[in-house]
């Protein structure tokens, strides 16, 4: 016999699926497989379970997504408000925004703008307006609510990660491949007793196992399918890095900043050392 291909262990539930039921229903409909029915339908239960593991996951990945949206909303509300309200080139602008214009500072999803967000309701309740005081208690729940969904969405994502590469997904896979296996050496068995049944009976069982060359619209398919999945994770990449770019940006201009005026703090007081030797010298001169 020619025998099967192994299902790769990454391959997605729905694969596993279709393959499981092309095989289920040809083992229920032909007159020789009836005794492999049972241990056939048994195997269902572990493709059912797994595919509501993942629906769970995705499910929370997707609800993780919605909160991420709505915490980086109400942050950008904030930073549209409080720079309404303040001037974005004075001393206390300057460490709210880190010298990014106000529309560049909402760009990053959460990321970036949250992290320079956290200390902004330290920087607001000294400020001199009592609009921007008031607007604290607000901008404390939204950031606080930020970094929560922020978290929330690393772990969705990581669960449903571990579950597809080396989780339940991968396992059932796995199993799968050794359910296949075992079913094809009793098929194997029957063909070898049932001599009419020609070659290649036992591989009929599985889908697209007779196929031992791709044809060129399946190529073209799979290739499209690439280029689509290529296109998105470059997108990703650009867009994950110019938000690095932007944290990076506004850290660097922050510190400067610092720096800046811990230099002119000390400059002012160096003058006024230096003022209150001159005025001493002098009482000294005089006396």
């Amino acid at each position: 016999m020619a025998g099967i291909k192994t299902i790769p262990l990454n391959a997605t539930t729905e694969t596993v699926e279709d393959h499981y039921t092309y095989t289920l229903v040809r083992i229920r409909r032909s007159p020789l497989t009836k005794d492999l029915i049972g241990e056939t339908d048994a195997f269902r239960p572990k493709i059912d379970a797994v595919i509501a593991e993942e629906r769970t996951l995705v499910e929370a990945d997707m609800e993780a997504t919605a909160g991420v949206h709505f915490a980086d909303r109400d942050l950008d509300d904030s930073a549209t408000f409080v720079a309404s309200n303040a001037d974005t080139k004075s001393p206390m602008g300057k460490v709210l925004f880190g010298g990014l214009r106000p529309s560049e500072f909402r760009k990053p999803i959460l990321g970036g703008q949250l992290e320079m967000m956290e200390a902004w309701p330290t920087v607001l309740a000294g400020a001199d307006k009592t609009v921007l005081k008031d607007h604290v208690p607000v901008l404390t729940a939204r950031v606080v609510a930020g970094k929560a969904a922020s978290t929330e969405k690393k772990l969705s994502w990581q669960k449903l990660t571990e579950f597809r590469t080396v989780g339940s997904r991968a396992k059932l896979n796995e199993a799968f491949n050794s359910f296949r296996k075992s079913l094809y050496g009793k098929l194997g068995d029957i063909q070898h007793g049932n001599a009419d049944v020609g070659t290649g009976w036992a591989e009929s069982f599985f889908w697209h196992e007779t196929s031992e060359e791709p044809t060129i619209a399946e190529l073209d398919r799979k290739i499209a399918g690439g280029e689509a999945d290529l296109a998105l994770w470059r997108k990703q990449r650009e867009e994950l890095r110019a938000e690095q770019d932007a944290v990076t940006a506004v850290r660097a201009a922050a510190a400067r900043k610092e720096k800046e005026a811990k230099l002119e703090a000390l400059q002012k007081t160096r003058a006024e050392i230096e003022a209150q030797a001159a005025a001493i010298a002098k009482e000294l001169e005089e006396t």
